[in-house]
């Protein structure tokens, strides 16, 4: 290839030599020469035509019928006025102006009265002076002060008509009810025949029966079960149970002197006789209550808590420490009543609804021939069931105090 700068030193190491060995899989399409005619081809018919049918149809939708029951709304809601007076000012309004010409009338009509007045007593001050200094006889001016200080009879009814018919138009109108309409009659009509309304009668003093009724309940509000004896009027050592319900009876009661109302019982126990001796009885009130004219006599006899101090040992159960405290209310202890004595059955039976609300431990150190050794002592302060009940009358403040009180 000759020698210059420039010339490719042949590698013997590579094939070069094309013409001596061809590629022996030419392709078969030969490349056609160099042509420079024109491409363009004949674009067709470009006219365009209608879309096929489509597979989906959409319909218009039916319109939706009226709301059922709103037609009266609508046409009300599209009222101007539909909300002309929504804070009630043109009523307020009205009503204080009636108010008000109502106050004109009155003053009007007082002032028309003191007119009135003053023309009587101007008269009546004109005829006595006359008579004082001659001009009118005794008789002339006691029959001009008769005129002026008795009124027409006839213009007296009418005027009485007339209030008792403003009395019965303020009745119609709500303005007063029935018992003060009829309370503002009688005393127009005492008042236009110079009378006065006679004072109520003082209740006869005597024996009167009454309906009495008697309602049991616990320091919770809720009844309470028990057997009591009552002492009361007509009632004497009435022995009865209360089951949760009211008990009633029919007692007469003088109410010339002052009525002892005495309960004994034992609550939570029914179903057993106890002997009469107030000292079989938990419970007990006796006072004085208000007797009147009512014939019905209704009492709510209540339970009450207290809370009392006991000393025990650590080692006394809480049982045995509520029996202690229902004994210390009671102001008596459990071993003298005998553990199976009847007080024994019924503190039992009252300290089941007693409550432990605290304690406090006391530490005492004592020596002995061995040595020294400590006890311990608990102060509870137990919730018990008070023994004077409460005697709450309807209509009157309630009672909770003896007659020793």
């Amino acid at each position: 290839m000759g020698k210059c700068n420039s010339c490719e030193e042949k590698d013997e190491s590579r094939f070069w030599r094309w013409e001596e060995s061809p590629i022996p899989d030419s392709p078969s399409t030969q490349i056609l020469p160099l042509n420079t005619d024109t491409r363009r081809a004949d674009p067709g018919d470009l006219q365009p035509k209608d879309f096929p049918n489509p597979v989906v149809n959409i319909q218009n939708a039916p319109a939706l019928p009226d709301p059922a029951g709103l037609q009266s709304l609508m046409e009300l809601l599209g009222k101007g006025d539909a909300f002309r007076d929504v804070t009630g000012l043109n009523q307020n309004q009205l009503s204080a102006l009636a108010a008000y010409q109502k106050a004109v009338d009155t003053a009007l009509s007082f002032g028309k009265e003191a007119a009135e007045l003053a023309k009587t007593a101007a008269t009546v001050q004109m005829a006595k002076d006359a008579q004082k200094s001659g001009s009118l006889s005794n008789e002339d001016t006691k029959a001009i002060v008769k005129k002026q200080l008795d009124p027409d009879p006839q213009k007296a009814r009418e005027e009485t008509k007339k209030d008792v018919d403003q009395i019965d138009e303020a009745k119609q109108q709500d303005r007063v009810d029935e018992g003060q309409a009829q309370d503002m009659t009688e005393d127009r009509i005492r008042k236009g025949q110079g009378t006065t309304k006679p004072k109520p009668a003082a209740p006869k003093k005597g024996k009167r029966k009454y309906h009495l009724t008697l309602i049991f309940k616990d320091f919770e509000e809720r009844p309470l079960t028990g057997t009591w004896v009552l002492n009361f009027g007509s009632l004497v050592e009435e022995t009865f149970e209360s089951t949760g319900h009211e008990v009633r009876y029919d007692v007469e009661v003088d109410t010339s002197r002052d009525n002892i109302f005495y309960i004994r019982g034992n609550p939570y126990l029914t179903g057993m006789s106890f002997p009469p001796d107030p000292e079989y009885y938990y419970h007990v009130i006796q006072l004085s209550p208000t007797v009147g004219t009512n014939p019905n006599l209704t009492f709510e006899i209540a339970q009450k808590r207290r809370a009392q101090q006991v000393t025990d040992s650590s080692t006394t159960s809480e049982s045995d420490v509520k029996l202690h405290a229902v004994a210390t209310e009671f102001g008596s202890s459990v071993e003298s009543s005998g553990e199976t004595g009847l007080l024994a059955s019924i503190f039992a039976k009252v300290a089941v609804k007693a409550t432990i609300s605290g304690k406090r431990v006391w530490t005492d150190s004592e020596s002995t021939g061995t040595g020294s050794s400590d006890t311990h002592t608990v102060t509870y302060t137990v919730l018990v069931p008070q023994r004077r009940l409460i005697l709450r009358q309807k209509g009157e403040t309630a009672l909770d105090l003896d007659l020793d009180d």
